[in-house]
């Protein structure tokens, strides 16, 4: 304890939070001693997290202290097999994949947006006019930056993620508790509930959206740290818009990676219009036209 009130109980908290920065979202946290506060906080506040391993330690008093113990401690009487230990196992997460080719009778035209783009291209990501105008909506007007999570749908080739060909964005679920400043923003537990209570049968948490207000649409090193750890699948998108000065930036997967293309305001169940191009351009930054 001398050496925590030298740190301060606040330093031990945000060194607890960063030595987690990096991993997987989808983690078990154990706390001993000191060490009970710091993942009791990651468990009920870290998104993706599964659950909290809070053992609870036995103290006495030193006079009743067992005694030193002098002879050996007893073998184990059978030892512990392979089936009886922790295995770690790579698992795919479980994901409503459609196929590329249902687009042709759902949305003729998203499936004409994908001609002539290559599957090593990378994935084309097309944005519902809903939730582009809830998530604009949610960042305007404000000097600090503010988020939420993007549901949406995944078109691919095959069975396998890898084969994604189409990510389309039909909601955006802002975060209403949320701390943010001009350059910083943590949002709280309770929009990844909101989005699993709105979320449909072929929809999933695909990504999130956040602000740089008045700093430029880009990814910052925390922007790619958050996105490697929360959000790093194939299909996982990362919106960044700064509603200053009318920018947008989609990125996707763990290395932040520009998509193959993006379709703004896509109507109904995918329609964008008589020619299906996209409205503001294939670039990484682009400039977003008024939504008045």
């Amino acid at each position: 304890m001398t050496f925590v009130r030298q740190v301060g109980f606040q330093e031990m908290m945000a060194r607890g939070e960063r030595a987690v920065e990096g991993f997987p979202a989808e983690l078990v946290y154990a706390g001993f001693s000191l060490g009970v506060v710091p993942a009791q906080k990651l468990a009920q506040t870290r998104p993706g997290a599964r659950g909290a391993h809070l053992p609870r330690m036995r103290t006495q008093p030193a006079a009743a202290v067992r005694p030193h113990r002098t002879r050996a401690l007893p073998r184990l009487r059978q030892p512990l097999r392979g089936e009886h230990l922790m295995r770690w196992v790579e698992q795919s997460p479980e994901l409503p994949l459609q196929p590329v080719a249902a687009l042709v009778g759902r949305d003729p035209v998203l499936a004409r947006a994908l001609d002539g783009i290559r599957r090593e291209d990378g994935p084309v990501v097309a944005i519902a006019t809903a939730a582009e105008d809830d998530a604009l909506h949610h960042l305007a007007g404000h000097a600090h930056e503010r988020g939420g999570l993007l549901l949406g749908e995944v078109f691919a080739e095959g069975d396998d993620v890898a084969g994604c060909r189409l990510v389309l964005i039909t909601q955006a679920i802002p975060a209403m508790e949320s701390e943010g400043t001009g350059i910083s923003l943590r949002m709280g537990s309770a929009v990844w509930q909101q989005a699993q209570s709105r979320r449909g049968a072929l929809e999933r948490v695909v990504g999130w959206f956040h602000s740089h207000p008045g700093i430029g649409a880009f990814f910052s090193e925390t922007d790619r740290r958050t996105q490697r750890a929360f959000f790093p699948h194939v299909y996982s998108v990362g919106w960044v818009v700064d509603p200053v000065y009318r920018e947008s930036a989609i990125f996707l997967g763990a290395e932040s990676t520009p998509p193959a293309n993006v379709l703004y305001r896509v109507t109904g169940a995918g329609a964008m219009g008589s020619d299906g191009a996209s409205r503001y351009g294939a670039g990484p930054t682009t400039s977003m036209p008024s939504t008045k």
